[in-house]
């Protein structure tokens, strides 16, 4: 990599860094973007492909402007880490058109609510 000194190492920046901080509204999404959205999730689902026998995980997640669809390809875990109902923060490239968009293979973190007694 190059790094030879201490200047380097904090000068030496990811070869790709999407800043997902910026939360965007569903309806705001755009083809071709990387984009983060929070919402909840909704018919969250495995299916399994037709083509390459491969299981296909996919959910609809909204906000108050509207849904977009998450789909991950081959990893059938995520319906044990996410529920129906549970809020998220989730992250990544936006495909499809403007009729019909999906976020592929998105990163995604639940998001905590605290009980208040």
């Amino acid at each position: 990599m190059g790094l030879t000194n201490v200047y380097d190492l904090l000068h030496h920046f990811p070869f790709r860094y999407e800043d997902f901080r910026q939360v965007k509204k569903i309806n705001n999404l755009q083809p071709g973007e990387t984009a983060s959205v929070k919402g909840k999730i909704e018919l969250l689902a495995n299916k399994r492909s037709l083509k390459k026998r491969m299981i296909i995980t996919e959910c609809f997640i909204s906000d108050e402007t509207g849904s977009v669809k998450a789909v991950w390809f081959g990893q059938p875990f995520i319906v044990k880490n996410l529920k129906n109902g549970d809020e998220v923060s989730v992250a990544g490239k936006i495909e499809g058109n403007l009729f019909d968009l999906y976020i592929k293979n998105p990163a995604y973190e639940k998001i905590k609510t605290e009980i208040t007694h």
